[in-house]
């Protein structure tokens, strides 16, 4: 600092938090009569001064300068004390040696055969598993259409082993969000059964130690809808439990990916997945706890304190699963965000009009997250119901080609619904909310048929979404923050880690 720099603090709680808001405090000048100045000072703020705001949930602290310049001014210890005559602690590095030892950090990798295939990419592999201290790798696995015959066993054996001499733990990988309904769960059924036919023709070293699955039925269309979700729900806590009592016949460890908010209350105050399942009313995620040995908390924060940072946003299922013996929980980091794709929208119906709509064509949408193979998106802005079906972008000319044969069958079956809602005025909504969120959706092209307003566009992730990866941030500045949150999680019995997605995106961060 300079001396005389201008800034309002401002503070926010939970619930100021999750509205964008805060609440400003005194001018710095009543908490330090000399101001800003180029020696350290201790600023004393009391709470009382803050009116509406819980001190217990704090969560943001935002330095609002007040006037137009380049500021720089610094910062060092802060707490929540007593009285004004508590000492201030101190914070302290922590120990990374003691840490690393503790930790059992795991990682996603999903290119498995760049693993088989190339050696210069397996070094670096092992490489980052050592400084990474990854004691667990979850690896995609490739097997035939009749899943019948898991591909490339010899290659999986020779990784699997020399993994198993640097002290990793190889689980199979796999998933899709139409798994979990009835008609699918015949897929990862068997692909447990053919881990297990691997791990008969396997020597020791070379064995699998499970199977790990990332299913996220909360992408399938029908979750929009309530009574559709609940027994979207029902059906995937039923394949966890089917595949639980597999796993413990053939030997194998059942790992499961799970959000954060699965047991965040939704408008009716309850969790917004609890569901009445195994006699037991509760959210989804401990009912997949308690079915599981392995969960990874998808809970993905580049930072680790407030209420919207990484130890918060995991500490639920942490606390839930160390009340059960047996029970390993992994903090989910994210390194990779979602990249710009192109997608057609259609302007579709009112907000009371989604259930009929979803009820009515549920085989074909409702419990599907794509449409002939292509990703499919549905959002609601000022009461009505917009979908989009994704259009890829640089793909050959016969995907191109099966793309637009899908966008026109889509855009006919959307036609035939008979709309109550003022289709002239929805087109306004969809061009306003295009318009006010200019910096997520590029639009190419309009057009109208049959009724419809299309709209193709290019989404690209917005930079509110920067606060979910460490893309673009240094591997040093993804180290510092969860070796911070490492002591705090370590308390709980049940926490053993970091599981890292994914190493592919890891390669891309920056060492310092």
């Amino acid at each position: 600092a300079k001396g005389g720099e201008q800034v309002q603090i401002q503070l926010s709680d939970k619930s100021l938090s999750e509205r964008e808001d805060s609440r400003p405090t005194k001018p710095l000048s009543t908490y330090l009569p000399q101001g800003i100045t180029t020696v350290w000072q201790e600023v004393l703020i009391p709470l009382k001064d803050l009116e509406r705001f819980d001190p217990s949930q704090l969560a943001g602290l935002t330095f609002n300068f007040t006037s137009t310049g380049c500021y720089e001014v610094f910062v060092d210890d802060i707490c929540l004390k007593k009285t004004a005559n508590d000492p201030t602690p101190l914070t302290t590095q922590p120990n990374i040696q003691r840490l690393n030892k503790e930790l059992q950090n795991a990682m996603w990798v999903w290119q498995t055969n760049k693993l088989f295939n190339n050696l210069a990419y397996r070094e670096k592999f092992f490489d980052y598993c050592k400084r990474l201290n990854i004691q667990h790798v979850y690896l995609q696995l490739f097997y035939d259409d009749n899943l019948t015959t898991l591909l490339f066993a010899d290659s999986l054996k020779a990784l699997t082993s020399l993994c198993y001499d640097k002290g990793i733990k190889i689980y199979g990988l796999d998933g899709s969000p139409e798994w979990g309904l009835y008609e699918k769960h015949e897929v990862p059924l068997s692909i447990v059964n053919l881990i297990a036919q691997y791990n008969a023709s396997a020597s020791f070293k070379e064995k699998l130690a499970g199977a790990h699955f990332d299913i996220e039925p909360y992408l399938l269309l029908g979750f929009n809808d309530p009574s559709l979700k609940k027994q979207i729900i029902y059906e995937n806590l039923d394949l966890k439990k089917k595949l639980a009592e597999l796993c413990r016949q053939k030997n194998l460890i059942l790992g499961l990916d799970i959000p954060f908010w699965y047991e965040d209350p939704d408008s009716t105050g309850l969790a917004a997945t609890h569901t009445l399942f195994n006699n037991k009313e509760q959210a989804a995620s401990y009912h997949m706890i308690d079915m599981a040995q392995h969960i990874d908390i998808m809970g993905y924060r580049n930072f680790t304190y407030g209420s919207d940072g990484m130890i918060n946003k995991d500490l639920n299922e942490i606390i839930y699963a160390s009340g059960i013996p047996g029970k390993s929980i992994w903090a989910g980091v994210e390194t990779i965000t979602e990249t710009p794709g192109g997608y057609t929208l259609f302007t579709c119906f009112g907000k009371d009009e989604l259930s009929d709509f979803l009820k009515q064509n549920e085989k074909v949408i409702s419990r599907s997250s794509r449409y002939k193979g292509f990703r499919l998106m549905l959002f609601e802005y000022n009461g009505y119901i917009f979908m989009g079906i994704e259009q890829p972008q640089k793909v050959k000319r016969k995907i191109r080609k099966q793309n637009k044969m899908a966008i026109v069958e889509f855009q006919n079956l959307l036609a035939q619904w008979q709309v109550k809602a003022d289709k002239e005025h929805m087109a306004v909504m969809l061009n306003e909310y295009l318009n006010r969120n200019s910096s997520e959706w590029r639009v190419i092209k309009k057009k109208a048929k049959d009724g419809l307003s299309t709209v193709q566009v290019i989404y690209q992730p917005s930079e509110t979404n920067t606060k979910l990866s460490f893309q673009g941030k240094s591997l040093q500045r993804m180290l510092e923050e969860v070796y911070t949150a490492a002591p705090i999680l370590l308390v709980y019995p049940s926490f053993k880690g970091f599981a890292f997605h994914c190493f592919e995106s890891l390669l891309l961060l920056p060492s310092e």
